[in-house]
């Protein structure tokens, strides 16, 4: 490319030089010639056509010139457009076989996704509902009110898609009430309603995020070539990462604006309104009194997210809470399902076990801890009526402990050689919330997969399942917070 560039400038110098010296040349001798004033009137105008005639030819050459750069520009353009909409497409697939990899792993829809559903949050949240069907177009504007916006399990696809004034979505709840799984839903939904040349919706963790340091672009272009290795590569001067933030063809799910430094939050919400215009769809989420006290801060004017429309996640109630486990461990008749009917009895109560399995988090942890699998009996398994002892478990907090140190297994003793004996010693600094912020990483498992996909010019395109080690000691310790909530225990 560069030695086409160059060949096409000495061109350009070339045919300049070729038809200016003899325009120049005409010029000059046109002048002179009417300066000696030896010539009629019949001559002189015969000299000025002359002169004309070789101006005539200096615009017309230099009209040329210019309409031919402009066709390379647009062919250029175009083209960029072109490749990096290709690389867009070569990104969402991999995006997508990630996350649903990671569900998979997971078992987040095993046996079914767990089900959340939400209403409109607090008109004090979000800007006036007038003022977002104002700023919205004809095609959007299907909503008549806040009240639309309730939904649950895999309506979040539809409702980003087509009941939004703007595509501009804030995620509101209590800890561990689904908030980043329903971003995954909707990232996978995104990923498959996704059309060639589309945006391509990530999963952003804000936590790692210094808005008064890094402008959102800039940080955004940072993850992207930190956790996707092939997006730092250049083209034209700009990594492609960047080419894709430039063109719109990242759709930022922001998660965990909550865990920012409350001094921050303010700050972010301003950096994310003059980084992201109304037209930039994104979706931020956080809990929801958090959120509520970053739009009031102590100093400075109050600030609202420009055009988004905010929801919040409701409690899970009791009986969808027993219906889960009780499917999960077979069906409600079975035997292992039976084991469950102290706990739920409790479910929705003010005792401890009852308070504590209250949020799909703790949910996912009791299910996968004493649930058995094809393959286990419930026999080799622990009896969760034990989480009813409220002599063991006094209070919600030492029930979700316990089911957090009970889901990380304990790390297996590393053989050591010591004076000719094989001794045995456990990893060192093991505790169980860090424990359960590794376990918990996503993409872990898949570190040594590499998806191929086809790059615009014929080469392929690689796109890590894993990442860097950078990555790494990110993801693993955001996940816990990311997907499944806060960790609570030490």
């Amino acid at each position: 490319m560069r030695r086409g560039n160059r060949h096409t400038r000495l061109a350009l110098w070339g045919l300049g030089l070729a038809v200016a010296i003899p325009v120049v040349g005409a010029l000059l001798w046109t002048a002179r010639t009417l300066g000696d004033g030896k010539l009629g009137a019949g001559d002189q105008a015969g000299v000025l056509g002359f002169g004309a005639a070789a101006v005539g030819v200096l615009l017309g050459v230099a009209s040329l010139v210019v309409a031919w750069l402009g066709y390379r520009v647009d062919r250029r353009e175009s083209a960029t457009a072109t490749g990096t909409a290709a690389i867009a497409d070569a990104f969402a697939l991999a995006v997508r076989d990630e996350w649903e990899a990671e569900a998979r792993l997971r078992r987040l829809n095993d046996p079914y996704a767990l089900p959340v559903s939400w209403t409109a949050a607090d008109e004090e949240l979000v800007e006036p509902w007038a003022d977002l069907i104002a700023r919205s177009d004809a095609r959007e504007a299907s909503v008549t009110g806040p009240a639309d916006l309730s939904g649950r399990d895999d309506g979040i696809g539809d409702l980003f898609q087509h009941r939004l004034p703007i595509r501009r979505l804030v995620v509101l709840g209590e800890p561990g009430s689904g908030k980043s799984m329903l971003l995954v839903r909707l990232l996978l939904d995104l990923c498959a309603r996704r059309s060639s040349g589309d945006p391509v919706p990530v999963l952003f963790s804000l936590s790692v995020w210094d808005p008064a340091a890094d402008d959102l672009i800039p940080w955004l272009e940072q993850q992207l070539c930190t956790h996707y290795p092939a997006l730092a590569a250049e083209r034209d001067g700009s990594t492609r990462a960047r080419a894709l933030l430039e063109h719109r063809l990242v759709l930022p799910l922001l998660d965990g604006f909550d865990e920012m430094a409350p001094a921050a939050q303010a700050v972010a919400l301003d950096a994310i309104n003059r980084a992201l215009p109304v037209g930039h769809p994104f979706v931020l989420s956080s809990r929801t009194a958090e959120y509520r006290r970053a739009l009031t801060p102590h100093s400075g004017v109050p600030v609202r997210l420009n055009g988004a429309a905010a929801i919040v996640l409701e409690p899970l109630g009791s009986d969808t809470a027993a219906a889960y486990l009780a499917r999960d461990a077979g069906g409600i008749h079975s035997a292992s399902a039976a084991r469950w009917s102290p706990v739920l009895a409790r479910l929705g109560t003010h005792s401890p076990v009852g308070e504590a399995l209250d949020t799909p988090l703790t949910l996912f942890l009791a299910r996968t801890i004493y649930n058995p699998r094809p393959g286990d009996g419930a026999d080799d398994l622990p009896d969760p009526a034990r989480l009813c002892n409220e002599r063991d478990f006094p209070d919600a907090d030492a029930v979700r402990t316990h089911l957090f140190e009970a889901y990380v297994p304990r790390p297996r003793p590393r053989p050591l050689l010591r004076a000719g004996k094989r001794t045995c010693r456990a990893t060192p600094g093991w505790r169980p919330g860090r424990a359960a912020r590794s376990h918990l990483e996503p993409g872990r498992r898949a570190r040594g997969r590499r998806s191929v996909h086809a790059h615009p010019r014929g080469r392929p395109l690689p796109f890590e399942g894993c990442r860097s080690r950078r990555a790494s000691r990110y993801r693993t310790a955001s996940l816990q917070r990311r997907v499944f909530g806060p960790c609570r225990c030490q």
